[in-house]
């Protein structure tokens, strides 16, 4: 059985790591372009993905940038790598 693909993000399903400087490049260039092609649209960063609340402060970490699917609604949350942690890309669970 041959599986089709609806849209760009259909291929997104699955967390990627982003594992180096060439993964973050090459991915950065895709998201340029599929901008470009009103498949996908930049959105704002505005709420964090990770909160830890200690006794004297709350740590919240943030996606670098947010796109929308403009065909299905998705939305993709792209976090760079800060080596040696690895970067990701993933499609955000309503």
């Amino acid at each position: 059985m041959v599986r089709k693909i609806e849209c760009a993000c259909d291929l997104l399903d699955e967390e990627i790591e982003i594992k180096s400087l060439s993964d973050l490049n090459n991915w950065k260039e895709y998201f340029s372009l599929k901008v470009s092609e009103n498949v996908f649209k930049e959105i704002v960063v505005d709420q964090p993905y990770y909160i830890v609340k200690g006794t004297s402060q709350t740590i919240e970490w943030y996606a670098d940038k947010w796109y929308k699917c403009l065909k299905c609604n998705a939305i993709l949350e792209v976090k760079y790598p800060d080596f040696p942690a690895n970067g990701f890309i993933r499609k955000i669970k309503k």
